[in-house]
């Protein structure tokens, strides 16, 4: 079944180590955003950048768990990775794999063709970070929602009663803007202080 709603954002695996131990779990307000909508009942499907690598995998089982369609964006460096060494004052970061595709002009303009394909016939894309702001959509999206900011910004041409109402559901499902969900788990449990 076609998605109702497709996330672009971040995904990525999240491994935060500190003298406890080792965290690990696939993260990214994409994932986030995405998760939100799919437990509301929305059909959902997240357009990120990951690759077929072991990362890439526990990220499409999770997906999959939530009922959420990967479109997946060449990844030619791996998947995502971030990882947080708590020991210090402040916590050290290192990221490893591909970049967000869209992250500079040169890297939107070669994920644009694989964008529009994977957009085409949807009505409402919500690009769930500012980072996704650069992701041009095309004419056939009827809703762009962009979270990440101070508020969410909707637009939309001439928006039919069930676009609305799809927004609408969209923005009750999100409230704000999400947080990173393995920063909340990691500050739950009390390993990186805000």
């Amino acid at each position: 079944m076609e998605p109702q709603v497709v996330v672009i954002g971040a995904a990525r695996m999240d491994e935060i180590r500190d003298r406890r131990g080792l965290l690990e779990a696939p993260a990214g307000a994409g994932i986030d955003t995405a998760a939100l909508l799919a437990r509301r009942g929305i059909r959902t499907a997240l357009l990120a950048a990951v690759a077929d690598d072991a990362d890439g995998r526990r990220i499409r089982a999770t997906l999959a768990d939530l009922r959420v369609r990967l479109l997946a964006l060449d990844a030619p460096e791996g998947t995502l990775r971030r990882r947080v060494i708590v020991g210090g004052m402040e916590p050290v970061v290192h990221w490893d794999g591909s970049p967000m595709p869209w992250a500079d002009a040169a890297g939107e303009e070669r994920c644009a063709e694989a964008v529009a394909a994977a957009l085409e016939g949807v009505r409402v894309v919500v690009r769930a970070e500012p980072e996704a702001w650069r992701v041009r959509i095309p004419d056939g999206v009827h809703v762009t929602i962009d979270l990440g900011g101070d508020e969410p910004r909707i637009r939309g041409t001439a928006m039919a009663p069930e676009d609305r109402m799809l927004a609408d559901a969209v923005l009750g499902a999100v409230g704000e803007a999400p947080a990173d969900a393995t920063g909340r788990l990691a500050r739950s449990l009390g390993r990186i202080e805000t």
